[in-house]
């Protein structure tokens, strides 16, 4: 698989696992530094979980658009601190998707 961005090119083997993606993204972040990561709608257990173990990793830096307060209240329930990602309060799923789209 060759991952490629306008700013960098990786030559790698297929990914077919999440540890696949957890080592693509040493890679990468070892070679680049963290990513920049803008996450819509991102009221949802999975994805909060998910941002939080990368960002613990050091793997990316987070702006979390959707409900602060339903975002807050998920990261109370998975005990996640949200000290290292940016929250930007939107009404709702079009808001978040145009304004994390900018």
């Amino acid at each position: 698989m060759l991952l490629h961005s306008p700013a960098m090119t990786l030559d790698y083997q297929a990914i077919t696992s999440a540890d696949g993606i957890i080592s693509a993204a040493k890679i990468l972040g070892s070679k680049y530094g963290p990513f920049k990561v803008a996450v819509a709608a991102a009221e949802d257990d999975d994805v909060l979980k998910a941002c939080a173990e990368a960002a613990e990793l050091g793997f990316a830096f987070f702006t979390l658009f959707g409900s602060e307060s339903k975002l807050r209240e998920i990261g109370e329930k998975h005990k996640i601190d949200f000290s290292g990602f940016t929250i930007v309060n939107t009404k709702d799923a079009n808001e978040s998707a145009h304004l994390a789209a900018e």
